[in-house]
């Protein structure tokens, strides 16, 4: 079907061979390959987790950092968890949770070894808790990359993700927010910049997808989003002049892990699932609105800009029957 769509001209196609040909353009459905770097959603049987708990020291490499005040985080499962947190919409049967233990004594968790590329997307679920009295004390939590024993002076190309109190005196909404360094490699201060309003008075045990852009090429981060997963509603931001440890020019070892932490006064709460750090997908010409996954809304999206004389798919400038072959080609195709 496809060569007999292929060798007549756009032209002259009759109204039955044209909807065979996009009939037929349908059916090709793919996506972009995606290197996966490190990927957990903290489940069994890699994971032990209970109602009340689980250690997660020791479990697929994580460990507690060696920081004075360090307390173990610990991996639980959703039903009838200690912590309150709800369901994720899109979580398995397990998370990870940290705890404050108040005054110095915090959640930290670690995981190293990672080879991460040039350019990369971290993505992760978190949710924020208390289970204490009020008033509580900042900060909430956070995620950053290490190994890093002193932001302030940075031995890597790192950052952190912050997570504050809107009120200590009234615990009941939560903010996120991003320390990184401008262009000189000083480090933003606290609290940090806040991408948008939408990542700013978030709703207390609900889940919010964080997804990072990081491209040490350039020494910065150069996308965020922020996903209310029970709402499907997404807050897109590309950042200015937001740089990784060193600033603009840095030089400074590539990181290779992670951490989790939970602190601030006794009660404060934060977890953590779906952590994924990958490459992002290769470009995929016909990916024609350019979400990322191959599919007919790419088709209809197509030919709705052919239509409008917009839809030079091979770059010669013109609008005409060769771009809509050689966009069905790619289509059949499929991307790598």
């Amino acid at each position: 079907m496809f060569d007999a769509c292929n060798r007549r001209p756009f032209a002259i196609l009759s109204s039955r061979r044209l909807g065979s040909c996009i009939a037929g353009a349908l059916l090709a459905v793919g996506t972009p390959a995606i290197a996966q770097v490190f990927s957990t959603g903290f489940e069994p049987t890699t994971y032990v987790g209970t109602p009340q708990g689980f250690p997660l020291i020791g479990q697929d490499g994580w460990f507690i950092p060696a920081v004075a005040g360090s307390i173990d985080a610990a991996v639980y499962a959703y039903d009838d968890n200690a912590l309150l947190m709800p369901a994720n919409p899109d979580g398995g049967l397990q998370f990870l949770g940290g705890t404050s233990g108040g005054g110095t004594s915090f959640a930290r968790s670690q995981h190293e070894g990672m080879n991460l590329p040039n350019v990369i997307i971290i993505s992760y679920d978190c949710a924020a808790g208390f289970v204490g009295t009020a008033p509580t004390a900042q900060n909430l939590g956070s995620f950053s990359l290490q190994p890093e024993p002193n932001t302030a002076a940075p031995s890597i190309r790192t950052y952190i993700q912050l997570n504050t109190w809107v009120d200590i005196n009234n615990p009941t909404a939560w903010s996120i927010s991003f320390l990184p360094y401008n262009a000189t490699g000083g480090q933003f201060a606290q609290p940090g910049a806040y991408p948008s309003a939408s990542w700013q008075n978030l709703v207390l045990n609900h889940w919010y997808r964080v997804r990072t852009t990081i491209d040490f090429t350039q020494n910065r981060i150069t996308h965020v989003s922020l996903t209310d997963i029970a709402a499907g509603v997404t807050d897109d931001v590309d950042p200015v002049d937001w740089f990784v440890g060193g600033g603009q020019n840095s030089v400074l070892p590539i990181p290779q892990g992670v951490r989790f932490f939970s602190g601030g006064g006794l009660g404060n709460v934060m977890a953590w699932d779906n952590l994924s750090i990958t490459e992002p997908p290769q470009p995929c010409p016909c990916d024609w609105n350019n979400d990322h996954t191959l599919n007919s809304q790419d088709f209809f999206d197509f030919l709705t800009d052919f239509f409008k004389n917009n839809g030079d798919f091979n770059g010669d400038g013109m609008t005409n029957s060769q771009d809509f072959f050689d966009f069905i080609t790619c289509f059949f195709t499929g991307c790598p």
